[in-house]
């Protein structure tokens, strides 16, 4: 995945620190390049999967949910839908974390970790293929999602700093070491 000289002038020194760190790290980038080789499998996907444009519904005659905002609906990874959502869980529990000091009181890691087991659950159904492979296909789409959004969070002032920071080691985790999660 390519980068246009356009999209890097745009961006800040601390965007730019925090793209050497991932591009510089041999083991990341080994990472990113076995997950876009291996795990390349196509699907339709909406492409911005997040809570925002899930809306539910309370009429019991219609369908639960309620899918919005599908103009970035294409082809890509069968699995980034699912990360992607996630990936937003992940970076609320991290906010709560920043927020009470590390003493989060509404939610907890063990929350995340039972959202992930129950996403994995449902993603089995869904894909009959090798569920060792899967799980460290959605595990490391998770860490790749993470990565890119301490990027997206680095221009915000405030804590963003601390929260980039905790973004770009939760997602080197999730890529790097997803078997032992």
């Amino acid at each position: 995945h390519s980068v246009r000289l356009s999209q890097l002038s745009t961006l800040t020194m601390r965007q730019r620190d925090y793209l050497v760190r991932i591009h510089q790290s041999e083991t990341i980038q080994q990472a990113l390049q076995k997950v876009f080789t291996e795990f390349s499998i196509p699907s339709i996907i909406h492409g911005d999967y997040r809570m925002p444009n899930i809306l539910f519904r309370t009429d019991p005659t219609q369908p639960p949910l309620h899918i919005i905002d599908w103009e970035l609906c294409g082809r890509g990874p069968r699995l980034y839908d699912w990360a992607t959502l996630m990936t937003d869980y992940v970076t609320l529990y991290l906010c709560h974390y920043l927020e009470t000091r590390g003493q989060p009181t509404k939610i907890h890691l063990t929350d995340i970790e039972k959202l992930i087991q129950q996403h994995y659950t449902s993603l089995q159904t869904c894909y009959a293929d090798n569920p060792q492979a899967l799980g460290q296909e959605y595990l490391q789409w998770i860490g790749i999602l993470l990565l890119v959004k301490g990027l997206h969070v680095i221009p915000q002032a405030g804590a963003r700093g601390k929260l980039s920071e905790l973004l770009f080691q939760m997602g080197r985790r999730f890529l790097l070491e997803y078997h032992q999660l």
